[in-house]
């Protein structure tokens, strides 16, 4: 038992080191890079993170103005970072339903600009209740023609 309980306290404190050193270097390198926004998202934020197995999900949101800036942008910060298991997302350029994961279950760990983030949210949020309220219509017409 206390084995077990070594070890999940472990892995706590790994995530909690882990949390603060990206945190940090994200921040160094916030002058360098168009960084509006970080957030940490999936396993590490979730608590299903194992070190040495689970990658580690990052989101930016870059002041850029085309996918080819933005990747030329990540590929300088991944370098800069030196992360291993580093998955990096781009907020920019995400599909919706991961736009809306990231920004509602996700963890801000630098952000340059917290307008731009609310606005962010705000209208992921607002997205989201449009495509509850479309998709609720939909799945109960189809019910009604299995009905007929």
């Amino acid at each position: 038992m206390y084995n077990k309980v070594n070890r999940m306290f472990n892995t706590i404190m790994n995530i909690r080191i882990i949390k603060a050193r990206l945190s940090e270097k994200v921040k160094e390198l916030a002058h360098k890079y168009p960084i509006v926004y970080a957030v940490l998202y999936g396993s590490i934020v979730e608590g299903r993170y194992i070190p040495g197995e689970s990658d580690i999900d990052l989101a930016l949101k870059l002041n850029v103005d085309d996918k080819g800036s933005a990747v030329r942008v990540v590929e300088r910060l991944i370098s800069d970072l030196n992360i291993d298991n580093l998955d990096i997302v781009l907020i920019n350029f995400a599909p919706f339903s991961l736009k809306y994961d990231i920004l509602t279950r996700g963890e801000v760990i630098f952000c340059r600009d917290h307008e731009s983030l609310f606005k962010d949210r705000l209208r992921i949020i607002k997205m989201y209740d449009d495509w509850l309220f479309i998709s609720r219509h939909f799945i109960e017409r189809e019910i009604d023609k299995v009905r007929r």
